[in-house]
């Protein structure tokens, strides 16, 4: 739980920081992707601070590529044990 606080604590620190340059944007689209970001890290954060196992994003490109490659393994390894 300590963790947790000390990422709440460190993200309000970087909001205090960050604040008076958001404040100037015109832009409300400029603020509202800001805080989209600056929330999804914040979740990051908390999770990994957590210890909860979330995919690499690695794992994600292997699963999409995987069925794609899988002809072309075989292929290369009939052609390697001839």
């Amino acid at each position: 739980m300590i963790k947790v606080i000390g990422v709440l604590v460190a993200s309000a620190v970087v909001y205090k920081l960050d604040y008076p340059t958001v404040k100037k944007s015109k832009s409300n689209r400029d603020k509202f992707v800001y805080w989209i970001f600056f929330l999804f890290v914040v979740g990051i954060m908390i999770l990994y601070v957590l210890e909860v196992p979330f995919p690499n994003p690695t794992e994600w490109i292997k699963q999409v590529y995987k069925p794609v490659g899988e002809p072309y393994k075989q292929l290369v390894e009939r052609i390697v044990n001839q």
